[in-house]
């Protein structure tokens, strides 16, 4: 690696490391902004007032930031992008209480499942056109860096709603529902980094370790080796709308 383009990466790093710094978070305070999920349920009535069910759900959410800076000389066009998927097998009970004659009946349960194959995915570009450094005239700097990791955890959730029969065969459902479900632990996959098409092998983090965010005098950065651990959390309050057939 050229010694220009090796003090220009550090430029760079600064620059993303002052992204965060200037607004005081660290990663525990940035949120995976648009989420979406969606699945399949069955149930089985045991009678009038009980039924158990299974679901599979499909989790995903993501976010991501660029901005471009233009200095003397040069301009720098920076992206970082970030995603997180999961899937979440559940199997819970549910309290059924018809309301008299009419078609509607509420619904009080909770359930418990498992959240696996959690997966942290983030992508960082740079782009900078103009003088890059020392002695390297007018040059295109790419710098490019991906990195995975993954975990897997135990969930609860609790749920309160109504249903309402259209047809003995057709109904449909909504629900509040509050999901518990942390992954505390995620073991990096994956990562890569290149300069100008160059392997970059100068990231402090290594293959199979948990993934951390280190908050130091120097910045903060992702690690392996110091730092408060990176997990992904799909808990909170969501609601459900659910068309059911009965057989």
């Amino acid at each position: 690696m050229a010694m220009s383009e090796q003090e220009d990466l550090n430029g760079i790093m600064d620059d993303l490391e002052d992204f965060w710094s200037a607004w005081e978070v660290d990663w525990g305070d940035i949120e995976l902004r648009s989420a979406l999920s969606g699945g399949a349920y069955a149930e089985y009535l045991i009678n009038e007032n009980w039924v158990v069910g299974a679901e599979f759900l499909r989790l995903s959410s993501g976010s991501g930031s660029d901005w471009y800076l233009e200095t003397t000389g040069s301009t720098r066009d920076v992206d970082v992008s970030c995603g997180a998927t999961a899937n979440l097998a559940s199997v819970y009970g549910v309290y059924r209480l018809p309301l008299g004659d009419s078609p509607v009946a509420l619904r009080l349960g909770a359930g418990v499942g498992y959240l696996l194959g959690a997966k942290l995915d983030m992508d960082f570009s740079v782009y900078q056109e103009g003088h890059v450094g020392p002695g390297s005239g007018d040059t295109i700097l790419a710098w490019q860096a991906d990195l995975e990791a993954s975990g897997s955890a135990v969930a609860f959730h609790g749920l309160v709603g109504a249903e309402y029969e259209f047809t003995d065969n057709l109904f449909v459902s909504a629900h509040f529902a509050y999901r518990v479900a942390s992954v505390a632990d995620l073991e990096v996959d994956d990562i890569s980094a290149s300069i100008n098409g160059v392997p970059d092998e100068s990231w402090d983090i290594e293959e199979g370790n948990i993934l951390r965010w280190y908050n130091g005098e120097m910045g903060t950065y992702f690690s392996t080796v110091e730092g408060d651990k990176v997990g992904l959390d799909f808990s909170g309050l969501h609601v459900t709308l659910s068309v059911g057939y009965v057989f």
